[in-house]
């Protein structure tokens, strides 16, 4: 643009710029705020258009753009993103796990013979046995009956 708005060449405004000290920095510093207003209007565009979107949605389908901000200007980014959400962790259902481990442990046929760590490997109990009998009120029943526990 500086070649065309003063009607000289190229390489000679190239050249004038590479030799003055700090304006290749400079240059590349508006490079780069060019570029994360350029990513912010697309996420702050996308968020209007979608405002029911969660940041994984935008980081899939604005990738470009957002990396640039996450990159350049993380601050601009968490700006224009909606607010993290803690993770929902799955829970789990004792009633039904305790069904599961109560008729795993009443098909087997040598129950009695083996120790509470074998039963635990043979059914898969995920180490409930052990950590969360309480739990599982069938299946410590069934193994006071079985004679493991008192």
């Amino acid at each position: 643009m500086i070649a065309d708005d003063l009607n000289l060449g190229l390489g000679y405004v190239e050249q004038v710029i590479s030799n003055t000290p700090g304006l290749v920095v400079h240059r590349k510093k508006l490079w780069v705020t060019r570029k994360v207003r350029t990513a912010y209007r697309e996420l702050v565009k996308a968020k209007n258009n979608h405002p029911d979107w969660f940041r994984k949605d935008y980081k899939q389908a604005h990738n470009q753009a957002f990396f640039y901000l996450y990159h350049h200007a993380k601050r601009l980014l968490e700006k224009v993103l909606p607010p993290k959400l803690p993770p929902i962790r799955a829970t789990l259902d004792w009633q039904k796990e305790d069904e599961r481990l109560c008729s795993a442990i009443s098909k087997l046929d040598d129950a009695e013979q083996l120790c509470v760590s074998a039963i635990s490997h043979k059914i898969q109990d995920h180490a409930h046995l052990r950590r969360n009998l309480d739990k599982l009120p069938k299946t410590k029943a069934l193994l006071i009956h079985l004679g493991k526990y008192q």
